[in-house]
């Protein structure tokens, strides 16, 4: 068995200025409707699934534009308690798959003017 992790952090000031610039064009870019919609529209809570999705693609050992790894290839959800899932699409779950995947977990955290977000992925280490 192999660990490998990612993680991301993220200035909540610096987020929320190009959410106000630039509105649901910005948030489409890296999270799909339904994504949005879960969020409830809170700022915090919109970019902990922009660093949850970057903290993924480090993990997977690409990040983003990468291996064919695009921002809608990793959708964050939450189980019926509020803890954020990951399922993975597209050039993600290629990536997963090729380094032999076994498990994923993510978490997101929050401070005052920062987000933070890992990931941790257990793979098979025979691959």
């Amino acid at each position: 068995m192999q660990i490998k992790t990612g993680i991301d952090i993220l200035d909540l000031r610096r987020f929320k200025k190009s959410l106000e610039r630039r509105g649901k064009k910005f948030l489409l870019t890296f999270l799909v409707e339904e994504e949005i919609e879960n969020a409830q529209n809170k700022p915090v809570s919109l970019a902990g699934l922009f660093a949850a999705k970057e903290a993924v693609s480090k993990a997977i050992g690409s990040g983003i534009w990468q291996a064919d790894v695009k921002w809608h290839d990793i959708y964050i959800y939450n189980d019926e308690l509020g803890k954020p899932l990951v399922e993975l699409s597209g050039g993600a779950i290629d990536r997963y798959d090729k380094m032999n995947g076994i498990d994923i977990d993510i978490s997101i955290s929050h401070e005052k003017n920062y987000v933070v977000a890992i990931c941790v992925i257990l793979t098979d280490s025979k691959a």
